[in-house]
C-alpha cells in the first residue's frame, strides 16, 4: 500500500517544488468496459492525475475479462476505479485486500455498500427524460430497462415520479440481462420487446435506460412495422457514439458528463490514498447535461390539426431562414389564430417553437459534426452567426462554442 500520511487535499506532498528526490510512482487500476462511457471516465481520470504533478501508471482492465482478480493481484495497485454493477468481484477483492477504491455509476441504491461512489444522478436523468417528452406534447409514456442494474431502476423511478406529478401513467418493459439469461435468451427478449411495443397506445414516448436498450427498441419497432418516431418516440441515455448511429432514424440521447465523473473519482481516490488513516466517505452525483435530439424523437404529439400542419412544415424547413409570415401564408390563417393554437398546445408562440427547433438542430450538429459555428448557423436556418449565438445563449444559457467543448469533455 502507498502511505503518504499528512498530505493535504491539494496534494502538496506529490509536487516536485519542495522534494528534489525521486517521487513514487502510483499504480492504479480501472475495471471498466472498453466502450464510450468507460473511455470518457478514463479521460477524466487522466485529466485529474495530470493536474496533480503525480507520477502515475494506470492499468485498465475490461470488466468483461475473466481474469480481473489475477490482473489486480499481479499489478498490486494502490487504488482502483471500478463499476460494481459490472464487476462486483473487483469491489469484493478491494475490500478483502484493503485497497482504496471508488465505485463508479453505482447510484444512490449502492451508497451503503461502498465508502466512495461517483455516479450520474440517475433519478435526475429520468426526470429530464419525462420533462423532455412532456414538452413535446405526449400523453402516453413507456419505459424499457434492466432490473439487474441499479442505474436503470433509478432512472425508471425518476421518470415515473415526474410523470406521476402530471397524472401520467408509465407502461414498463423491465427485463433481466438477456445475454446471461439462459431461460430467456436474447432472441426471445427481442420477440417479447416487439410484442410489447405493438400493444402500446400510440403515439407513445418511450424512454430507454441506455442507448443500447434504445437501439433494441428501434430494431424491434422495425421488425413489426411500427414507425419511429411518429408512433413510438425513442430516447436513450449516455449518447454512445456508436450505439446512437447504428440505426435509422438515429437515436436521441441524454448526455452524461462522464469525463467529470472520472475527474471527481480521481480526486476522491487520491485524497484517500494520501491519508489512509482517515477513511473517506463521499458520494458524488453528477447532473445530466442535456438532450441531443436526433431522428428518433424528431416528432411531436400534438392534437390540433392546425398546429400539426404548422409544426410539420417547421420540421421540414428547420434549415431554411423561414419567416413567420411565410408560415402564415402557407397555412392561410391570421397570426393571432396561429399563436393562440400554439399557446394552447405548447404554452408559447410559433416563433418561439421555431427557434427551439433550430436550436435543437444546432445542438445535434455541434455534437455530431465538425462544422464551424457559421456553417451550423446556416444549416440551422439562422440569418447570421451573430443571431445564432444570440438565440442559442437565450435558450441554452451558454455559447455554441462552450456547449461543444462541454460535450467533447463529457
Amino acid at each position: 500500500m502507498l502511505h503518504l500520511q499528512g498530505a493535504n487535499a491539494n496534494f502538496a506532498c506529490y509536487t516536485m517544488s519542495s522534494q528534489p528526490r525521486r517521487l513514487p510512482v502510483i499504480r492504479l487500476s480501472a475495471v471498466l468496459p472498453f466502450v464510450s462511457y468507460g473511455q470518457g471516465i478514463l479521460d477524466g481520470v487522466v485529466r485529474h492525475l495530470n493536474s496533480t504533478g503525480v507520477k502515475w501508471s494506470l492499468r485498465p482492465v475490461s470488466s468483461e475479462s475473466r481474469f480481473i482478480k489475477q490482473e489486480i493481484d499481479q499489478w498490486k495497485p494502490h487504488g482502483v476505479f471500478l463499476e460494481p454493477d459490472r464487476a462486483p468481484q473487483a469491489a469484493a477483492q478491494c475490500v478483502a485486500s484493503g485497497i482504496p477504491y471508488v465505485a463508479l455509476l453505482s447510484g444512490r441504491r449502492n451508497e451503503g455498500n461502498h465508502p466512495m461512489t461517483v455516479s450520474a444522478d440517475n433519478f435526475a436523468i429520468g426526470q429530464m427524460a419525462a420533462e423532455y417528452f412532456l414538452d413535446r406534447g405526449y400523453q402516453h409514456f413507456a419505459f424499457a430497462g434492466n432490473r439487474d442494474y441499479d442505474f436503470s431502476l433509478e432512472e425508471q423511478e425518476g421518470y415515473e415520479v415526474c410523470l406521476r406529478r402530471k397524472q401520467r401513467a408509465v407502461l414498463n418493459f423491465v427485463h433481466s440481462t438477456p445475454e446471461f439469461d439462459h431461460a430467456r435468451p436474447r432472441i426471445h427478449y427481442q420477440e417479447d420487446l416487439a410484442a410489447w411495443i405493438q400493444e402500446l397506445p400510440k403515439p407513445v414516448a418511450l424512454f430507454a435506460a441506455n442507448d443500447w436498450e434504445a437501439l433494441s427498441i428501434v430494431q424491434a419497432c422495425a421488425s413489426v412495422d411500427v414507425d419511429v418516431p411518429s408512433e413510438v418516440s425513442v430516447l436513450g441515455m449516455g449518447n454512445d457514439r456508436l450505439g446512437c448511429h447504428l440505426c435509422s432514424p438515429e437515436i436521441s440521447s441524454i448526455i452524461i458528463p462522464y469525463s467529470q465523473i472520472g475527474m471527481d473519482a480521481a480526486k476522491s481516490l487520491m485524497i484517500q490514498m494520501a491519508d489512509e488513516a482517515v477513511p473517506r466517505i463521499e458520494h458524488v452525483h453528477q447532473q445530466p447535461s442535456t438532450v441531443i435530439t436526433r431522428g428518433s424523437t424528431k416528432d411531436y404529439a400534438v392534437r390540433d390539426p392546425l398546429v400539426r400542419t404548422g409544426l410539420d412544415y417547421m420540421l421540414a424547413n428547420t434549415e431554411q431562414p423561414l419567416k413567420i409570415y411565410e408560415l402564415l401564408d402557407r397555412l392561410r390563417v391570421s397570426r393571432p389564430t396561429l399563436e393562440a393554437a400554439f399557446r394552447d398546445e405548447f404554452g408559447h408562440t410559433p416563433l418561439v417553437q421555431f427557434r427551439k427547433l433550430r436550436v435543437e438542430r444546432a445542438k445535434m450538429l455541434l455534437v455530431d459534426t465538425d462544422l464551424t459555428n457559421a456553417e451550423i448557423a446556416k444549416a440551422s436556418g439562422f440569418s447570421s452567426n451573430v443571431r445564432f449565438i444570440e438565440v442559442f445563449k437565450q435558450l441554452v444559457n451558454t455559447t455554441p462554442a462552450a456547449y461543444r467543448e462541454s460535450f467533447l469533455s463529457s
